[in-house]
């Protein structure tokens, strides 16, 4: 008798085990399409970045080279500088609205 209930406990239990890993299965596929878009989505904006990067840092360094005084290299360095930080800003909010995007897709499909 006690192998019974053994046995009917160990099949309830596992039939509830079951339902909980069907409803994660579930939510992970829901949010697996999202977040393959969300990774993509940032790859490509991090390397549209990067290139706008360098190739504003090769200007930048063409115009040092044809500077005729110490006082146009700080210049263009204290442009480079301004530049930069406003770009590396503007790149977080970017990156920080995709990554937003996708953790609102996930508690929308949670559950």
């Amino acid at each position: 008798m006690t192998t019974r209930k053994a046995a009917a406990s160990s099949e309830v239990r596992r039939g509830s085990l079951d339902q909980s890993t069907m409803d994660n299965s579930r939510a992970l596929a829901a949010n697996t399409g999202a977040w393959l878009s969300t990774m993509t989505e940032c790859q490509q904006e991090m390397m549209a970045f990067v290139s706008m990067r360098l190739s504003k840092d090769g200007q930048t360094m063409r115009d040092i080279f044809t500077c005729k005084s110490p006082a146009e290299v700080v210049e263009i360095q204290s442009r480079w500088v301004q530049d930069t930080l406003k770009d590396y800003s503007e790149e977080t909010s970017k990156m920080l609205a995709i990554y937003s995007k996708q953790t609102v897709h996930a508690a929308q499909n949670k559950g």
